[in-house]
């Protein structure tokens, strides 16, 4: 018994330690929801990446080059949905170029 009276002493000592003062810790706060992230669009895209569909999805054609600018193939955004500086991506011409087929 007296070899291991200083294994109980040390335990006593660290249970005391332990146990004098500590609180539990408390629960963590919810995570906050993260917005989703908006792309930004670049040089190359013809359309921004946070354009809406618009009501109409009719297709256009540029009197220029023939270039038809068909909503569907675009994100269904329509022609008139397009920033006013928006060129075309064949002949580098402005919307003002382009008429509605049919």
């Amino acid at each position: 018994m007296m070899k291991c009276g200083w294994l109980v002493m040390m335990i006593a000592i660290l249970v005391a330690g332990c146990s004098g003062g500590t609180q539990p810790l408390a629960p963590a706060a919810p995570a906050t929801p993260v917005a989703p992230a908006v792309v930004p669009a670049t040089a190359g895209d013809t359309v921004a990446a946070s354009a809406a569909p618009a009501a109409d999805l009719r297709t256009y054609r540029c009197t220029v080059c023939g270039y038809e600018y068909v909503p569907a193939a675009n994100g269904n955004v329509s022609f008139t949905a397009l920033p006013a500086e928006w060129k075309c991506p064949r002949c580098g011409k402005s919307k003002d170029k382009f008429n509605p087929v049919g």
